[in-house]
């Protein structure tokens, strides 16, 4: 059936005519976008070559969804008497899960001779959803007594559900790779605790299938985290310990392995995954080739994933032979998943739309409900407000 119109979907484009739905807002180059567990606020980050990097906040209607400027903070700008960080490069923005800090991953830091990246860290008042600066690390850092590595061409963030840890997903040519940091749950400042790097041993093997990474999510029961990758076509299994954050490389799944008795299909051009509520499924959007959305069966209590199949644009659920077409996401860039579970969407940066897909309560299979257009124009990230609506 259709997605229920009191449903809104804030999405952020980067062409001409840049739009946040509901109510278009004008923002120049924006790259992520998230909003509070409340509903009542949201966040957009955006970088361009023009040393135009920000950190804009919206307050939200709940109920028609439109969105209203309250703030903006700029790169080398003042935060309440701190000079503003780590924003050059600005890729995706996230909320801790008590919604007192929010933290932006960057893969452009310049730190005058070289170019790399960064992890920058904010306080928000819960009342009015106000960001100040706390402070940034950056890749080669001295940080404790450890040095900082693992965040060159930081790429996509990740705090756990019990918000003590989060990981950073680095997309570098033979640098990939997943760094941990400690959470201050009270000034929300991280601290680096190691990173594992493509090749690296873990769990007494060797880390595979880790080249290009785009993505990391951590399991709603957060024992799991999983990493998406470009170049490899692939999703990494890793283990969590949730005393320490520490994680064990388990499995990777590649494009045109053997799994579950199928070949796993839909991964090449991997670029964006989500867990369901429920944590039974976990769903892998890719852009490459037909342009794909991937279902994959999750083992709550290993954490392995079992290859179920795939939405292919032209193709309905992974049947290469069948003749009934699909409008599939033709560049799937992001993907997001209502709160009860019933819905996933996915933006699509080529034909300027959001698609929509019920979502199998039992099964986690998908199928094409509606899509929304206008004012999309380069859509490439979406989130779903927390409150559902």
């Amino acid at each position: 059936g259709e997605a229920p119109s009191s449903t809104f979907v804030f999405v952020n484009a980067s062409r001409e005519n840049d739009a946040v739905p509901v109510e278009p807002v004008s923002l120049k180059t924006p790259a992520d976008v998230t909003a509070s567990a409340d509903g009542k606020h949201v966040y957009v980050v955006a970088s361009s070559d023009s040393d135009d990097h920000t950190l804009s906040a919206f307050s939200r209607d709940s109920v028609s969804g439109a969105l209203a400027l309250t703030s903006v903070i700029t790169d080398g700008g003042n935060s309440y008497g701190r000079t503003v960080d780590g924003l050059s490069g600005a890729n995706c923005v996230t909320l801790s899960p008590d919604g007192k800090h929010l933290y932006v991953t960057a893969d452009r830091y310049d730190n005058g001779s070289t170019k790399t990246g960064a992890v920058s860290f904010y306080s928000r008042d819960l009342l009015d959803g106000a960001l100040s600066f706390v402070g940034v690390i950056r890749n080669g850092d001295s940080n404790g007594n450890r040095t900082v590595n693992g965040l060159d061409g930081a790429r996509s963030l990740a705090v756990t559900p019990d918000g003590r840890h989060v990981y950073v997903v680095a997309y570098s040519r033979g640098k990939d790779a997943v760094s941990l940091f400690s959470r201050d749950t009270t000034s929300g400042v991280l601290a680096f605790l190691s990173a594992i790097q493509n090749g690296n041993q873990s769990n007494d093997q060797a880390v595979e299938g880790m080249d290009g990474a785009t993505s990391v999510n951590v399991s709603p029961d957060g024992s799991h985290v999983y990493v998406t990758t470009f170049y490899n076509a692939s999703i990494l299994v890793f283990l969590r310990n949730s005393a320490s954050g520490a994680l064990a490389f388990d499995s990777v799944l590649r494009d045109g392995d053997l799994n579950n008795g199928k070949v796993v299909n839909g991964l090449e051009g991997a670029s964006s995954a989500v867990c369901s509520p429920d944590g039974r499924q976990v769903y892998v959007a890719a852009w490459a080739r037909n342009h794909t959305l991937s279902v994959f069966v999750r083992n709550s209590t290993s954490g392995t994933l079992a290859f179920d199949s795939v939405v292919r644009d032209g193709v309905r659920d992974g049947d290469r032979d069948s003749s009934e077409a699909v409008d599939a996401p033709n560049g799937a860039g992001s993907i997001s998943i209502s709160p009860d579970g019933r819905y996933l969407y996915v933006a699509d940066y080529r034909e300027d739309k959001v698609s929509v897909f019920s979502r199998d309560l039992v099964s986690g299979a998908l199928s094409l409900a509606s899509e929304v257009t206008g004012a999309l124009d380069g859509a490439h990230s979406i989130t779903v407000s927390p409150d559902g609506k």
